[in-house]
């Protein structure tokens, strides 16, 4: 949470006090660095500095003991609110024995599970239009194993970190999780969230959230600017966080929407605060210098409640277990959805879903409506009333243009992404096109459930995994049988079914014209854009015609992606795969009663054979670990590459402004600036000389040499793939 303005002001006062915490950097920030990140000049005009510039020492007091550092963390954490320094919760971690028969049983245990990731040859061979490094997740799998085997791990800790990163991080898709023991021990947090703002149209810069919120509630009369921030831990901004991020960011493919991700936006603190520090902090403090020259020290902190009665590393191992279900389950948002309407600094909504997550305006003294999405959720039809109410109370009030706000969404229901398109496109029905990886377990289980169809048309709606029934041909046919969906079709090295889409019943909207001409609407992107929200923007766009607008970003100029989610199209559970093996049973049953022969599955190979026992590390895994199952393809023009790896850029970027952090409709009013105004976009994100936006979605800025991260990250990783980066 932000801290109140009463709390910053006693933080200022303590700046001269006998106890004020400064700490000095020794490392000088270059002429160059500090051209690139210094805001406009100090004069006698005005003052820069910042408003919590110095803060008490820190009271943490380590306990001696037995020795065993996670002793210590379980004395300290005894009291109330207490935080141990974060050197310390890794020390504890470190302590923690390998257990090298559970762990190499894990890698088996996981690999069939993994198997049916669609995404993972592109990973280990990524395309010259994929911008990050990849991941050869078998390979890593086959490294991480070995080590085990030749006592390269000094503890159990490092054996279930590599494999996090390898599985989560490396991976850039939040469809494909893998939650481990021991890193879900300690959240690691700093209590000083970050905002990236441009400030007179200048690039970018990073600025304490703290200050700008206190300017903002400021009265005109206010003596003071926020100063910039130009060094973290003696590094560039930029490169501190996004390398920060990058190391630990398990959602997005796009160095932009990961940069994004880190600062506080209207939608709430960033991930600089807690989740991109998920491995720990390289030191117990975090030193920020200003561009006015001060410097301020806070502590990093390490909490957790997994440590009564917990005494050694050995204790705290034979303890845990991945925390009680709570994250992205099959088709819930993987971004938590937010009620928009609830949030400070949006106006009242005229119509909104019962949870917020969809809601309908216009904005004052204009034509142009707003359709603003968090989640993708048609559940009981309020996201299908909300937007009817949007377009007759724009049919009344005579709106012209509308703007569909696609920040902070993270997905949601398939079908109501479809609806929604179809609602804005009546008579056009939405396509998804997508491939399942063709593996030994999934021809197995084709095989099985799609004779199963053919035998009870009724198991059809159940939509079990590979049922060639269950789904049409790209060219909305009825498969005819199992051999025409799951026959092999050898593409990037690897094997995959006929392209299929979804049976989808169409919706019958209350209005059979379009409201809104194509280039009468605009999408609005913060990189953030995954699962079903991506479905719902390549319909709009590669069906619908629609331009984008993406905010936000790296502090430089050309484009930016708006989609840097998954854009696979179907994620299930470890728990939902098994219980694809827990109803084989039944399916046998069937078999036998129509006297047909029932495959038996010990044929599958073993590394591709899913097992129903519990995992020997996590055992609540099955309801956190997920893998996506088919990848999503160009909806109108099918390809070999799947979305997830293709670069397309917005037709036009914006940077973040102070007053976007608290004002919602600030960044919408210069959507319509740039949309139909003949407004600037950020230089170089149009296609167009003078920097307006472009008319047609497509005629978007093609991938450059700026869109690849200029920081690396650590090549000796197991199964890290670099990439070519051919641009």
């Amino acid at each position: 949470m932000r801290a109140s303005i009463k709390a910053l002001a006693l933080a200022s006062a303590l700046a001269h006090s006998a106890n004020a915490r400064v700490v000095t950097i020794t490392r000088t920030i270059t002429a160059e660095a500090a051209d690139h990140t210094l805001g406009p000049r100090e004069d006698a005009s005005w003052t820069s500095r910042s408003f919590v510039s110095e803060l008490p020492p820190s009271t943490t007091t380590i306990p001696s003991g037995s020795g065993e550092p996670c002793w210590t963390v379980s004395s300290m954490l005894a009291t109330p609110s207490a935080f141990v320094p974060p050197s310390l919760a890794v020390q504890c971690l470190e302590s923690v024995p390998l257990d090298t028969e559970r762990s190499l049983a894990f890698i088996e245990w996981v690999t069939p599970f993994l198997q049916i990731q669609s995404s993972s040859a592109y990973l280990a061979n990524p395309p010259d239009s994929y911008i990050m490094d990849g991941v050869d997740i078998f390979g890593g799998l086959d490294q991480i194993g070995e080590k085990i085997r030749n006592g390269g791990y000094t503890g159990q800790y490092g054996f279930e970190r590599d494999l996090f990163i390898l599985v989560n991080v490396l991976s850039r898709d939040f469809h494909l999780n893998l939650p481990m023991p021991l890193l879900e021990v300690f959240k690691f947090e700093i209590d000083f969230p970050l905002a990236s703002v441009s400030i007179d149209g200048a690039l970018p810069q990073v600025f304490s959230t703290n200050d700008l919120e206190a300017q903002y509630n400021s009265s005109a009369t206010f003596d003071w600017s926020p100063s910039a921030i130009i060094s973290i831990n003696g590094q560039i901004p930029v490169d501190y966080l996004l390398g920060t991020a990058q190391d630990t960011d398990t959602q997005y493919s796009d160095p932009d929407a990961i940069y994004n991700k880190i600062f506080t936006t209207i939608f709430g603190d960033g991930s600089f605060t807690s989740d991109i520090h998920n491995l720990g902090f390289s030191q117990d403090q975090t030193i920020f210098v200003f561009t006015n020259g001060t410097t301020i020290s806070i502590d990093n902190k390490a909490t957790s409640t997994a440590f009564a009665n917990v005494d050694s590393g050995s204790a705290l191992f034979n303890k845990i277990d991945l925390p009680a279900p709570g994250g992205p389950t099959a088709e819930s948002p993987d971004a938590a959805p937010l009620a928009i309407s609830e949030l400070a600094g949006f106006p009242e909504a005229l119509s909104k879903s019962p949870d917020g997550t969809t809601a309908a305006y216009i904005l004052p003294d204009s034509n142009v409506g707003v359709l603003s999405f968090s989640a993708m959720d048609n559940e009981d039809d309020s996201q299908t009333q909300v937007i009817n109410d949007l377009l007759d109370a724009c049919e009344i009030a005579g709106c012209t243009k509308l703007i569909i706000d696609l920040q902070h969404n993270g997905g949601g229901k398939v079908f109501a992404g479809m609806s929604a398109f179809q609602q804005l496109f009546p008579g056009t029905t939405p396509l998804l096109a997508q491939r399942y990886r063709d593996t030994p377990m999934g021809e197995y289980l084709g095989k099985v459930w799609t004779t199963v169809s053919q035998l009870d048309p009724s198991n059809i709606e159940k939509a079990h995994m590979y049922d060639a029934l269950s789904a049409v041909n790209e060219n909305g046919e009825s498969f005819s049988n199992y051999t025409e969906f799951i026959t092999p079709q050898t593409i990037w090295g690897d094997n995959f079914t006929a392209i299929t889409r979804r049976h989808f019943n169409p919706i019958t909207p209350s209005r059979t014209e379009r409201m809104f001409a194509s280039e009468d609407m605009v999408i609005l992107f913060d990189g953030s854009c995954g699962s079903t929200c991506t479905i719902f923007a390549q319909a709009l766009k590669s069906q619908g015609g629609v331009r984008s607008v993406a905010v936000g970003g790296r502090p430089q100029t050309g484009p930016m992606q708006g989609v840097a989610g998954s854009e696979g199209s179907w994620v299930l559970g470890y728990g939902a795969l098994k219980a694809e093996i827990s109803e084989l049973p039944t399916a046998e049953a069937l078999f036998k009663a129509n006297d047909l022969e029932f495959p038996s599955i010990e044929d599958v190979p073993s590394q591709y054979r899913i097992v129903t026992i519990d995992p020997p590390l996590g055992k609540s895994l099955d309801t956190r670990g997920r893998v996506n199952i088919p990848s999503t393809f160009n909806s109108t023009d099918p390809s070999d590459i799947p979305l997830q790896f293709l670069y397309e850029a917005t037709n036009c970027r914006l940077f973040y402004q102070p007053e976007d952090i608290f004002d919602g409709t600030k960044i919408w009013e210069r959507v319509v600036a740039v949309t139909w105004g003949g407004g600037k976009c950020v230089s170089g994100s149009s296609v167009r000389a003078d920097d307006t936006m472009s008319s047609g979605a497509y005629n978007t800025v093609a991938l450059g040499p700026g869109a690849y991260s200029n920081v690396p990250i650590d090549a000796n990783l197991p199964g890290f793939v670099a990439n070519s980066r051919p641009i």
